[in-house]
């Protein structure tokens, strides 16, 4: 059994020693290296392409929008973005065309004598030009998606509340900045076309590449090169990466490799959408919430890309953990001129978190009470019913996680000593302590698992080893360990005798995106469906029952034993056994998407944080002193792997609330390069103490939930939360470095 064990990376060795291929690292025979062509505008009507006459171009592939074969867009949930634009321009860096030549410098080269005109229009730039024009003119704008959640009644809770408060929140866009950056290769063979790339999800990628080719399905194959770091920027934005060395390949016929460089990868990739939310609340003396009325904005950007699925899931974690009996939500996808925004782990729940934590601290803070207490007066329970409508009836651990968080930290000792300190003249460093409590939904929301109807496989070979067959990817998060974890403990086999290789679509059924906190929940259950089906097999060609103790068969009527590996020889001697089971969707999981009601996640996960900081009441530097977190995961598959990704999804978040700033100038990313992208170090590092409670998930796979997106949700309001109690003042934007103090220092006439 090897649930709750600290197993090693399965490829962790070969990464640290350098062994491992990334997709930079691949060399193909007369292969090209592509480039892209982009708008110098952010809005406008394209008019030329100039390419310098005294320049050679006669060794260098040129694609337009004109070449392309196929249809001149990249599939994803709306076919509203260009592969290449040939017309209209929305966002500045936008692709226009694509060159490949023999090596690198002689693009560069290329590039250099190509000149793109643009007869330019006025821009919609930036989340505070959206937020103004939205105050004073919402039917002027453009909306991708407007989603609403009503429940209770709405007037009845404003007129029985003792007090309205009231407060604006903004968030601002986060970088991956993922280790490696954006890269695909294209190749043909026997008249298919090979897409070899740092990628989340195979199966979005194949569907874009055949559309704008023109070919089918079946002759593109995806295949996942070892991923270094993903984080929700490496879901969509390959299929248009792919699109175009697939493009390349196709005018060329030779392989094309395409990898962006730091600054090319921040300036026009995705980011965190940008948020603001207006809170209006009804709050009773004692801190119970009777009603919320919420507006959200978010920047979408040029196109529709995900962000209707992002903003589903910030919309549908508004009121973060709590039970509040009238709500009224109104979100919007906002569309403007900038690079489309995209996945980032939480996927829209951190910014409506953010929003909301910081919102309770607001409310204690003006009705002069404990965050703790009115965190206490107002948390889900068991039976308790979400904004949706959505009863929960198992596995509500928020209160357990907040409690223990309380004892760990000694947070109402802390927060009533600092609290005080804040008003102290005496001493130059403020302390301060904060604390959130956050859910995070596993899968697809509402009725999309059943849409998505995923599959996975196992292959049994005849040397005995079992191969785990999925479309899901291993970006650092340890599916390439914890899937042989599950499938050797289902079938009490020994782990080196399971493998997980990356996904090749010519190989692996469609299991799904690699999103949403899905891979071990949803496809971890698929998976023990398949080793279920594999006893059986077992049971039917020995024609008795049969189990499995420590790699032996055990015939429980004529007690024989059979090694597993002589089993699986003789059961798949002359092919290997393929065995494919698809997701058994809970019959009682029923969304109604056009009008937000229903489940609209079979089951959640919890956590509750605080952190600590130091402030200079000069400088206004800001330092984590300690950082406590407790999460409910359903069961933790591997704990040691479960830690990191816990601890490392919370400095993550630390780097989103305290220092991590992307400002657009003229429709540019200011800070675009990793000398002025500012992430957190060592030495911004807090002291951790980070707890594991188990509420197994019956669903699961042992009672496995997912963890991957939950740790970013809490540790930026917990961080805003402490300034708060620190210095006696509501920030109310992320991230809050020095200068954004001083903005709020100076806008309250403190300094």
């Amino acid at each position: 059994m090897y649930i709750g064990k600290n197993i090693d990376r399965t490829d962790g060795w070969d990464k640290v020693t350098g062994k491992i291929k990334f997709i930079a690292d691949i060399q193909m025979p007369d292969m090209l290296f592509g480039l892209t062509v982009r708008s110098p505008v952010s809005k406008g009507k394209l008019k030329e392409i100039k390419f310098d006459k005294n320049f050679d171009f006669s060794d260098i592939t040129v694609v337009t929008a004109k070449d392309i074969k196929g249809e001149n867009y990249i599939h994803i949930i709306k076919d509203d973005m260009p592969c290449l634009a040939s017309g209209q321009i929305e966002y500045l860096g936008e692709p226009v065309a694509l060159i490949a030549a023999k090596n690198i410098r002689k693009a560069y080269e290329a590039l250099r004598h190509i000149k793109v005109e643009v007869e330019e229009e006025t821009p919609l730039l930036g989340l505070e030009e959206i937020v103004k024009t939205y105050k004073r003119e919402p039917h002027s704008l453009t909306y991708f998606y407007q989603p609403q959640i009503n429940k209770g009644n709405i007037k009845e809770g404003f007129d029985e509340a003792s007090y309205i408060v009231e407060a604006e929140f903004y968030t601002g866009f986060q970088e991956h900045l993922y280790l490696e950056p954006q890269g695909m290769m294209t190749y043909q063979k026997n008249g298919k076309f090979y897409c070899v790339g740092s990628l989340q999800c195979p199966y979005y990628v194949r569907p874009a590449v055949a559309k704008v080719t023109g070919k089918k399905e079946d002759d593109i194959v995806i295949i996942q090169a070892p991923t270094g770091g993903a984080f929700g920027g490496k879901e969509d934005y390959p299929s248009l990466l792919a699109a175009h060395t697939a493009l390349l390949c196709q005018k060329s016929g030779k392989p094309v490799m395409m990898i962006y460089d730091r600054e090319e990868d921040i300036s026009f990739t995705t980011k965190r959408h940008p948020s603001y939310v207006h809170h209006k609340a009804g709050v009773m003396k004692d801190g119970k919430i009777l009603v919320l009325e919420s507006t959200i904005l978010f920047d979408a950007g040029a196109y529709v890309t995900l962000s209707p699925v992002v903003l589903s899931r910030g919309t549908l974690h508004a009121c973060s953990v709590y039970s509040i009996p009238n709500v009224r939500i109104t979100a919007k996808a906002v569309k403007s001129n900038i690079p489309p925004p995209g996945a980032f782990r939480g996927f829209g729940a951190p910014q409506t978190l953010f929003a909301m934590e910081a919102f309770i601290d607001t409310i204690a803070h003006r009705l002069k009470l404990s965050p703790y207490e009115v965190r206490r007066k107002n948390l889900l329970k068991t039976g308790s019913e979400m904004a949706t409508g959505q009863q929960l009836t198992e596995g509500v651990a928020i209160d357990r996680c907040l409690d223990r968080l309380i004892s760990i930290s000694d947070f109402k000792k802390k927060f009533e000593i600092y609290r005080k300190q804040s008003k102290s003249r005496e001493t130059e460093i403020l302390k301060g302590i904060g604390i959130a409590t956050v859910l995070h939904g596993g899968s697809f929301t509402g009725s999309g698992e059943l849409m998505l109807k995923s599959k996975a496989a196992i292959q049994l070979n005849p040397d005995g080893t079992l191969e785990i067959l999925i479309a899901n990817t291993d970006m650092g998060q340890g599916v390439q360990t914890i899937f042989p974890q599950i499938a050797a403990s289902k079938l009490n086999i020994p782990i080196e005798l399971v493998k997980c290789p990356l996904p090749d679509t010519s190989r692996v059924p469609n299991s799904g995106p690699t999103v949403a906190s899905r891979t071990t929940m949803i496809v971890g259950r698929i998976i023990t469906l398949c080793c279920d089906e594999l006893l059986n097999l077992f049971e039917k060609h020995y024609k008795e029952k049969i189990k499995i103790d420590n790699g032996i068969l055990l015939l429980t009527k004529s007690k024989k034993r059979i090694p597993f590996r002589k089993a699986a020889s003789e059961i798949a001697s002359k092919k290997p056994l393929y065995i494919e089971k698809q997701y058994d969707f809970p019959p009682e999981q029923v969304w109604d998407e056009q009008n937000y009601k229903g489940t609209a996640y079979p089951v959640y996960s919890w956590g509750a944080i605080a952190i600590e900081v130091e402030v200079n009441k000069y400088t206004f530097e800001i330092r984590p002193v300690n950082l406590y977190t407790v999460y409910e995961i359903g069961r933790a598959i591997n704990p040691k792997s479960a830690i990191g990704q816990l601890e490392g999804g919370s400095i993550q978040a630390l780097g989103y609330g305290l220092m991590e700033k992307c400002e657009l100038k003229n429709g540019k990313f200011f800070q675009n390069r990793l000398q002025t992208y500012i992430i957190p170090t060592s030495e911004d590092m807090p002291e951790i103490k980070t707890e594991i409670i188990e509420v197994p998930y019956p669903r699961g796979p042992f009672g496995a939930k997912g963890l991957g997106e939950l740790p970013h949700n809490g540790v930026a309001p917990a961080l805003r939360n402490a300034v708060l109690n620190a210095l006696g003042i509501e920030i109310n934007e992320i991230p809050i470095n020095p200068e954004t103090i001083l903005k709020y220092m100076k806008n309250r006439g403190l300094v």
